[in-house]
């Protein structure tokens, strides 16, 4: 694998100007995912819970915006779909000077 030509370099200097911004990113996007994943877990603490999720969002208009999300039976597949929703409105307010 090559590196694109400039790479080093334009991270490098993307670092130095936005470090800052960059590391309060990072820690909003993981900070919001922790969250995420502990709510849903308290939420969702049986399968049958689980079970009724799946089922609400299986057909219908939920299924035309989020298309077919594996795993949706289980814990982890709830919390993928709930943070991949979020991230869709949360990715766009990234904007780095």
């Amino acid at each position: 694998m090559t590196v694109p030509a400039g790479l080093a370099t334009t991270l490098s200097i993307q670092w130095r100007t936005n470090g800052r911004v960059i590391l309060l990113w990072l820690v909003s996007v993981a900070g919001t995912f922790a969250l995420t994943a502990w709510s849903i877990a308290s939420l969702y603490n049986t399968p049958e819970k689980i079970a009724t999720y799946a089922d609400s969002i299986a057909g219908g208009a939920l299924y035309a915006i989020n298309g077919k999300v594996e795993g949706i039976n289980t814990l982890g597949g709830v919390i993928q779909d709930e943070f991949a929703f979020m991230g869709a409105f949360l990715l766009p307010l990234l904007e780095f000077r």
